[in-house]
């Protein structure tokens, strides 16, 4: 019960500081998608989705799921998760017939959520396809699901960028832009997304120096394992000597005695943290709204645009941790 109240005041500090902030003028994304169509005139399943594999999730993926779920089920009941539900996305043992009942309103708003809560059908499908119970649910909302993947797939295919928007990879105007950093943590961060093949801000968010569980650097190296990839491929990428300095300043600002498993970019950031700070960094330089996804598609455009051999696609495509075919759906139209 303290829980609650201490969510429900946060909550409502949370709403008294959005409702007094004054907000300036939105700044336009250089990425134009064409409208979101989904279908969601859909025929139930005759059968039910052939069953997950039973792996445990990712820390990062129990977060998402919990919540999405948590945000949805405050819409549609006004209530906080029970830890029943947070068990069982985290892989513990929990009461199925709690859970059962704290989501019956699934079954009774069904069609409501089709209608009203259309985002939220992807999340609720990999949540509620372990858990008992829920199958009828399932087989309507799945083909759904299906289709909003497929309108999202259509819509990244079509997206254009103008060719005066792209920015540059060349290595000596980003070396240019990275003197005008003064913090050497956003310095690095700039560096490691433009000066080597793309990768996502996940890469790096927790990555250590000296050798740890997750990615580290070491040496001359990056080293990412196989579980922190989407290709479920394990990489490590040798460092050009700019970015290998600056790496290795840092470091000496770290050392001590023992194994040092310190942040290279200062301290462990959450997801919405990095990539915040990765868009101001890159607003303050080039005064345009680039996320790291807008950044790592332009990059793939670029060398779309060279019109590389298909060696050169797959050593693009190995780097930046995709296949072939997604590097090619990833690159923006030109305008």
């Amino acid at each position: 019960m303290e829980d609650i109240l201490k969510r429900q005041k946060k909550n409502e500090y949370q709403r008294k500081w959005r409702a007094k902030k004054t907000y300036n003028p939105p700044v336009p994304s250089i990425l134009t998608k064409p409208e979101l169509v989904i279908d969601t005139n859909t025929i139930p399943l005759k059968y039910k989705p052939k069953k997950a594999k039973n792996i445990p999730l990712k820390v990062s993926s129990i977060s998402t799921y919990t919540s999405k779920l948590r945000a949805f089920h405050l819409r549609m009941t006004g209530l906080p998760l029970s830890q029943n539900i947070i068990d069982a996305i985290q892989g513990n043992d929990y009461d199925k017939k709690a859970i059962q009942d704290e989501f019956k309103y699934l079954f009774e708003k069904t069609n409501f959520i089709i209608s009203n809560e259309t985002n939220s059908i992807p999340n609720l499908c990999k949540v509620f396809t372990k858990i008992p119970g829920f199958i009828k649910l399932i087989k309507i909302l799945v083909p759904i699901k299906r289709n909003i993947e497929l309108a999202h797939s259509i819509r990244r295919n079509d997206t254009t960028i103008h060719i005066d928007d792209l920015i540059s990879f060349n290595k000596p105007d980003i070396l240019l832009n990275a003197s005008k950093i003064t913090d050497n943590h956003d310095k690095l961060l700039y560096l490691l997304m433009t000066l080597i093949p793309t990768r996502r801000l996940d890469d790096y968010r927790s990555m250590t120096f000296g050798i740890s569980n997750g990615n580290y650097f070491l040496n001359d190296s990056l080293y990412i394992k196989d579980t922190n990839t989407k290709n479920k491929k394990s990489i490590t990428i040798i460092l050009p000597p700019e970015l290998l300095q600056l790496l290795q300043s840092l470091q000496s600002l770290t050392n001590n005695d023992s194994v040092d498993n310190s942040f290279i970019l200062g301290r462990y950031h959450s997801p919405t943290s990095l990539s915040r700070k990765f868009s101001n960094i890159m607003f303050k330089l080039y005064s345009k709204k680039i996320g790291a996804l807008d950044l790592r598609r332009m990059y793939l455009t670029t060398i779309n645009k060279s019109s590389p051999s298909f060696i050169e696609r797959k050593a693009v495509a190995d780097a930046v941790g995709h296949s072939v075919q997604e590097s090619i759906k990833y690159s923006l139209k030109l305008s």
